[in-house]
């Protein structure tokens, strides 16, 4: 039995570097992305990428948008056979990267819903992000049916918001108003294939989260003292 303690202690030795290594690049990595703004290769793996945004820098913002950037080179395979976890990591990464979250909270909180202008707190909230970032992973996994039914509400709701704020910039805010009240009047706009699609694949999100998972909005909802619907597009409700 003694000669058993210094076995263990030459295979953990033995194992640490293989258990590590990759914690400490990813770590380094992004502390160096922090620091100094250098671009992060596309070529760094997804899972490297992912915990990368997990690791203790992921929150800042600078960071968040050198690995969006990365993930937006990734295809979509590779992106939709991930983990719900990963998946929800890379849409709350796209957030993080695009907005001021407090900013944003405290818009919304200042909301009422019975007294306030909808079409005023669409521009605010809009107007706060910055979507100067590759968005390629949040459009691929926004586009996936199983992203739409098993993501946490609050996170899909401020990744369509990102789209949205995104497709902003191009077809104007009033456009994105126009559509965000009523969503059969999308034909009605000058939109690119592509435009559409991105919008589209936010309104099939708000059309799962109002038809499919309305428990789980009414939830978030009273949790968060706001409804977080109101941001996304107005679609139909299922019949009582």
């Amino acid at each position: 039995m003694r000669n058993l303690l210094p076995a263990a202690l030459i295979i953990g030795i033995l194992l640490f570097p293989f258990a590590s290594c990759q914690d400490m690049f990813t770590t380094s990595l992004a502390s160096g992305l922090s620091r100094s703004g250098y671009g992060i290769s596309s070529s760094t793996s997804v899972d490297d990428l992912i915990s990368i945004i997990k690791g203790p820098y992921g929150g800042d913002s600078s960071v968040a948008r050198e690995v969006m950037d990365a993930l937006g080179t990734k295809t979509a395979a590779e992106l939709n056979s991930l983990s719900t976890e990963d998946k929800t990591t890379i849409l709350n990464a796209a957030t993080d990267a695009t907005v001021d979250t407090g900013k944003a909270l405290d818009i919304l909180k200042s909301y009422d819903s019975s007294t306030s202008d909808t079409d005023k707190l669409i521009s605010d909230i809009l107007n706060v992000f910055d979507t100067n970032v590759d968005l390629g992973a949040v459009d691929t996994l926004l586009a996936n049916s199983d992203v739409q039914n098993s993501v946490p509400v609050d996170t899909l709701v401020f990744a369509s918001v990102v789209v949205l704020a995104d497709v902003a910039t191009e077809v104007g805010e009033q456009t994105i108003k126009d559509i965000v009240a009523d969503p059969s009047t999308i034909d009605n706009y000058s939109l690119t294939p592509e435009q559409k699609a991105r919008v589209e694949n936010v309104i099939a999100v708000s059309d799962v989260l109002v038809n499919s998972r309305a428990q789980e909005v009414t939830d978030m909802g009273t949790g968060l003292g706001f409804d977080l619907m109101e941001l996304l597009p107005k679609v139909n409700t299922p019949n009582p």
